[in-house]
Parts: structure tokens; C-alpha cells; sequence
């Protein structure tokens, strides 16, 4: 499966390098290169036409055929950038007209209405912030637990997917994403909480710009922040230029004896992935 990071840096890079996208199916990708050279051939069969005097006449090739021995390299004369996941393509390249003279938008709204109607929050008030500081998030409390576990879970998966263009989102859904099992009252209040955020921010998205291409990273963590285990979170974001195309935030899988500790195992992440996309 194709990576969110990768989207992303795709089209950064798009953006930035002033590079057209076009999504398109390949279908006989050797017939679309153009021949610098005279070359002609039989016509095929069934198609054949004469001149004037029964002389029968050739075809001069506009374009490539398969069998040419120089097809492959006309066929791929511009540069190209592929993202392929099963049948769907993303294709960006260095000929054709720029994306925008400014940059690229890239957001979820329609999605994101989907998920506010589902959640039966399209006509309510819109809030500041997309979680509250209190009350702390636990596995075990006194709020009863919430009723309807399917609609938390579907309502929290698909806002794992929003994070996809929203990274504002991210602290908190990875937050909420850790009581999928049996979550509170509390925990849907917290939800909701993130709803009513989306509410005010249906046009937020990532906005891509134009620029050199260096990569920059940032990485954090906070020590013993679980209440429940205290295990720390790591948290880091990669931009290519101005624009932040990988972002991650994780709970660590071990106990980090010291803030430093946090820190180190936070920036191992965020090393590993600025390696990756470099």
C-alpha cells in the first residue's frame, strides 16, 4: 500500500519543481512516442491503398510502434514520477503546462462532510481547539462506557484517514485511537470535541508552495505522558521546503527512563523516515 509520505512528497515536489500531474491509466505506452526520424513501413493488411497507376503505397510513421528499436527511448524522453497503488496512477513530469502559478491545495472536505453526517454534526457550534487539556484521557475511569462501540471506532478510523492532509489532527486522534477496545462516555465527549473543530475548518488542508527542495525535520516527545502506562510519545514532521509531507505521532513501545531517553528514541524515528524519503 502506497504511503501517505509519499503522496505527499510527490506532490510537494510537483509544486515546487512547477511540474504538471495528470492521474492517468497507461495503455499502450509505446504508440504515444514521437519519432525524430523519416521511417515508413507496409501498410497492414486489410487497409491497403494504391496511387493513381495501381502502385501500391507506404505508411510514414508519425508516432512509435512496438518492435522499434528506438520506441523505448522516445517513449520516455520527459521525466516522470510515478505513484502506482493497484489499479491508480498518479503521474507528474517535467513537460506540459505548471500545476498553478502559486501552488496546490490538497484537501479532504467532501470527506470530512461524509464523516460530520454520519456523526450527525453538520448544524452545531464550532470550537477553537481540536482536543481540551482536561479531563485526562484513561483507559479506566468513572464515566460509563459508551454505548454504541461501532460508531466510535468507525468515526475514529475515519478520522485516522482526514489525518491523511489534516496534521493538526493528529495528536488527538492518536490519542482517541488508543480506546478503541472499550471507550467512555469521556472518550466520545473527546471525539466530539474534534468534530466540532471540523466543523470551523472544513477548508483547511495542506497547502503545497513553490521552492527549493530541502529537507528539513523536526522531532519531539513527552516523557511518561500516558496516565495509563506511562509510556512516552514521539512525535516528529518532515517538510520538503515549506511543506510538511510526513508526520508521525507514536506512543513508544518501551518505558523511557529519562526525558533524554524519550527524546533519542523520538529522533530515531524521525531519522529513519528523513532517510527514507532523502
Amino acid at each position: 500500500m502506497v504511503r501517505g509520505s509519499t503522496i505527499r512528497t510527490i506532490l510537494a515536489l510537483a509544486v515546487m519543481q512547477g511540474w504538471s500531474l495528470r492521474q492517468v491509466d497507461i495503455n499502450n505506452t509505446f504508440l504515444n512516442g514521437e519519432l525524430f526520424e523519416e521511417i515508413y513501413m507496409e501498410q497492414p493488411p486489410g487497409f491497403e491503398v494504391s496511387n493513381g497507376t495501381g502502385q501500391k503505397l507506404v505508411c510514414r510513421l508519425n508516432k512509435a510502434l512496438y518492435g522499434l528499436c528506438q520506441a523505448p527511448r522516445v517513449s520516455a524522453g520527459a521525466y516522470l514520477l510515478l505513484m502506482v497503488y493497484v489499479d491508480d496512477i498518479v503521474l507528474i513530469g517535467n513537460s506540459g503546462r505548471y500545476i498553478g502559478d502559486v501552488g496546490m491545495l490538497l484537501s479532504l472536505k467532501k470527506y470530512v462532510t461524509e464523516l460530520l453526517q454520519k456523526a450527525g454534526m453538520i448544524e452545531v457550534a464550532t470550537t477553537p481547539t481540536p482536543i481540551v487539556s482536561t479531563p485526562k484521557l484513561v483507559t479506566s475511569n468513572n464515566s460509563p462506557h459508551f454505548p454504541d462501540v461501532h460508531l466510535y471506532r468507525s468515526v475514529v478510523g475515519m478520522l485516522q484517514y482526514v489525518c491523511i492532509t489534516r496534521p493538526d489532527l493528529s495528536f488527538c486522534v492518536n490519542k482517541l485511537s488508543q480506546y478503541m477496545n472499550v471507550p467512555s462516555n469521556t472518550h466520545w465527549r473527546a471525539v466530539k470535541q474534534v468534530l466540532w473543530y471540523l466543523v470551523g475548518t472544513l477548508d483547511h488542508g495542506l497547502y503545497f508552495l513553490k521552492g527549493q527542495p530541502e529537507l528539513v525535520c523536526y522531532s519531539d516527545a513527552d516523557w511518561a505522558s500516558s496516565m495509563d502506562d506511562r509510556r512516552s510519545t514521539s512525535r516528529y514532521v518532515v517538510y520538503i521546503g515549506s511543506n510538511p509531507v510526513a508526520w508521525c505521532l507514536k506512543k513508544q513501545s518501551l518505558v523511557s527512563r529519562s526525558s533524554a531517553e524519550a527524546e533519542y528514541r523520538s529522533l530515531a524515528n524521525c531519522a529513519s523516515e528523513l532517510l527514507w524519503i532523502k
